[in-house]
């Protein structure tokens, strides 16, 4: 089993911190967020967009582009977060990319 990707957990941003900007390795995959609890003053930027999180919606993106986020309120923020396939690859793509993984996996361990 793969142990590069994909990534499905939990992420909490405590209060008054923030997740300095940074940006993945590759648009084969999109990222999901699902806010799940979400105090005021809270927000995720990426390619320099603000989106703020709303509890139960959604925000799907390409972690290629940099993206950083915030909690400026007193409580903690949790997201559901979750690798998603890029829609635009080919089966023949995903499939390539899984050997790419496994390889490096490999390599590591």
């Amino acid at each position: 089993m793969a142990r590069q990707a994909p990534e499905i957990c939990f992420s909490l941003i405590r209060p008054q911190s923030s997740i300095l900007p940074h940006y993945g390795v590759t648009n084969t995959r999109l990222v999901f967020h699902l806010p799940l609890v979400v105090p005021p003053d809270c927000a995720l930027s990426v390619g320099g967009v603000e989106h703020r999180w709303r509890e139960g919606e959604p925000i799907l993106f390409d972690d290629t582009y940099e993206h950083e986020a915030w909690n400026r309120s007193d409580q903690p923020r949790l997201i559901l977060l979750m690798d998603c396939w890029n829609p635009h690859l080919t089966e023949s793509e995903k499939e390539a990319v899984r050997h790419v993984v496994e390889a490096i996996d490999a390599i590591e361990h």
